[in-house]
C-alpha cells in the first residue's frame, strides 16, 4: 500500500448529520488525535482545584461537555456574550442548549470510538495526576519521620535497639 492509499483511508474530516427536533445539525465525525488532546489538556485544566489539589468533578464534567459540543458540531454559531471588550461563547447556554435539545446525547451516540479515546485519554491523565500526589504525599510522610528522628531521637532509637535482645550478641 503506497503512502496516498493509507492516508485515504482516513476518515478524520468526515461530515455526518444528526437530526434534533426537525433541524439538521452536522458535526465532525472524528477529530484528529493533536485535536483529542486539546480537548483533554483543556478540560483538566479548567477543572484543576489548586486550593483542595484535586479535579472538581462538576468542572471536568461542563468543561469536557462544552468542549465536546464546540469542537464536534459543524456550521453552527454559538451563543455569545461581552465580557469586558471581546465576546466569548457561552459556555453555560451552549451546555443547556446541547443537553436540554437532545443534540449532546445524539452527537455522542454518533462520536462513540472518538468519545471512548477522549474519555480513555482524560482518565489516563487523571491517573498519572493521582499517581504523581501519592507518590509526592508518600515522600513528604518519609521525610517528615526522618526529620522527626533527627531531632535527638535517633540516639534514644539505636540505645533501644542495641538493647533488643537479637542484638546483644553483637556488640
Amino acid at each position: 500500500m503506497k503512502v496516498n492509499e493509507f492516508r485515504e483511508l482516513s476518515r478524520i474530516g468526515e461530515i455526518g448529520e444528526l437530526t434534533v427536533n426537525g433541524k439538521i445539525i452536522k458535526y465532525k465525525k472524528y477529530l484528529p488525535y493533536t485535536d483529542k488532546l486539546n480537548i483533554v489538556y483543556t478540560v483538566l485544566e479548567n477543572a484543576f482545584d489548586p486550593e483542595e489539589n484535586v479535579y472538581n468533578r462538576i468542572g471536568l464534567d461542563t468543561t469536557l461537555k462544552y468542549m465536546i459540543l464546540v469542537n464536534y458540531i459543524h456550521g453552527v454559531n454559538f451563543p455569545r456574550h461581552k465580557v469586558g471588550d471581546e465576546m466569548l461563547n457561552d459556555v453555560e447556554e451552549i451546555i443547556n442548549i446541547g443537553i436540554s435539545s437532545g443534540i449532546y446525547k445524539e452527537l455522542i451516540q454518533n462520536i462513540e470510538d472518538d468519545y471512548n479515546h477522549i474519555m480513555e485519554l482524560l482518565q489516563g491523565k487523571i491517573d498519572e495526576s493521582n499517581e504523581t500526589k501519592h507518590f509526592s504525599n508518600m515522600m513528604s510522610k518519609i521525610i517528615n519521620q526522618i526529620s522527626e528522628l533527627d531531632e535527638g531521637k535517633l540516639d534514644d532509637l539505636a540505645d533501644k535497639v542495641k538493647n533488643l535482645d537479637a542484638f546483644r550478641s553483637i556488640e
